[in-house]
């Protein structure tokens, strides 16, 4: 990973969960007495598939003790070892794992069944039924976009687009004063798989999701217009810039970069889909917890505002909403351990 990028990704990485305290409604589980530094996390059937940043490991636990029933991966260039942290999905009869361009599969209890590599380089990457979904950036008109597109896989280890599901404008890197003007919340389109269905939104354009099947056609589409784009507030941008002025890497980011923040917040931090319903989590604070808006993803009908944490300490990818429960890390600052707590959304 080249300086400029690194210093970035520090950056980001201290400043995207900020703010917060604890919330109503939350439970400790456990300590997660294996785990230096949480990376992805996601809960099914009453067991635990997590990832470790520092070490990128990838463990099976069990939920009520969080003992570890079975190492999954290590760090390492042979069998069942990624060179980076890999992340995690969960099939309804298999567990997929991938890591700079190679996909590992388990299953649901953990047992290894088969890996494979792939030629084409890419960000995201998960299952579709018995094809797959890349998220990738290209250049077009001198421009770059993240491309979202299905794939089908053959025994030459590489890749054979089947459609283009999505593109979205990245945005530019522009100069000031002789560096680059970074916003630090950046606007974004990702993807999630669940039931065979592909979700993906895009916070560029507000609340919107869309919703593809196996073969990728588009099932649904929802667009909750009636939330109007919230202005960054000064309190916000004050709080905010406090925090990146704390990690350590800020004097060398500001060697490169402008650390700007937009004059109004993404759609959504990030979204969750559990069974019917589609969290899409905001940047709005609400005392010590953070926003959430959901809607019914089969009718594309909003159904209420709720609430979940906002943690100041979040080291973690995407955080799980299962069986309206919320899964999250958090660091105990006494004994420098990271914990796993549950809050209901209610």
């Amino acid at each position: 990973m080249k300086k400029k990028t690194l210093i970035c990704v520090c950056i980001l990485m201290i400043v995207l969960g900020i703010l917060s305290g604890d919330s109503l409604f939350a439970t400790k589980l456990g300590t997660l007495k294996d785990i230096a530094i949480p990376g992805y996390i996601t809960v099914s059937n009453g067991q635990l598939y997590i990832t470790d940043q520092k070490t990128d490991k990838s463990f099976l636990m069990n939920l009520t003790d969080l003992k570890i029933i079975k190492q999954l991966t290590q760090r390492g260039s042979g069998p069942i070892e990624t060179q980076f942290m890999p992340m995690i999905t969960v099939y309804s009869d298999y567990v997929f794992l991938y890591s700079n361009e190679k996909a590992i599969y388990f299953s649901r209890d953990g047992n290894y069944l088969k890996e494979f590599r792939i030629k084409k380089k890419g960000n995201w990457f998960m299952a579709l039924g018995e094809n797959f979904v890349l998220e990738t950036t290209i250049a077009k008109n001198q421009e770059r976009w993240t491309d979202i597109s299905l794939y089908s896989y053959s025994n030459e280890m590489d890749l054979s687009a089947l459609k283009n599901l999505y593109l979205s404008k990245n945005s530019q890197l522009t100069k000031s004063n002789g560096k680059f003007n970074l916003y630090l919340l950046k606007e974004y389109a990702r993807y999630t798989v669940q039931d065979n269905k592909l979700f993906l939104g895009d916070s560029s354009r507000g609340l919107y999701l869309e919703v593809f099947n196996t073969k990728g056609d588009k099932i649904n589409k929802i667009h909750l217009k009636q939330f109007e784009k919230q202005k960054v507030s000064e309190q916000f941008k004050n709080d905010y810039m406090k925090l990146v002025k704390s990690s350590p890497n800020y004097e060398a980011a500001t060697k490169i970069y402008n650390l700007l923040l937009p004059e109004y917040f993404p759609g959504f931090y990030y979204f969750v889909v559990d069974k019917e319903r589609v969290y899409f989590i905001t940047y709005n604070r609400k005392g010590n917890n953070r926003e959430v808006i959901v809607a019914d993803w089969r009718n594309g009908k909003f159904i209420k505002k709720t609430e979940i944490p906002w943690i100041i300490n979040e080291s973690s990818y995407l955080l799980p909403i299962v069986d309206g429960k919320f899964y999250y890390p958090l660091e105990n600052e006494e004994t420098e351990e990271w914990e796993l707590h549950v809050a209901e959304v209610k």
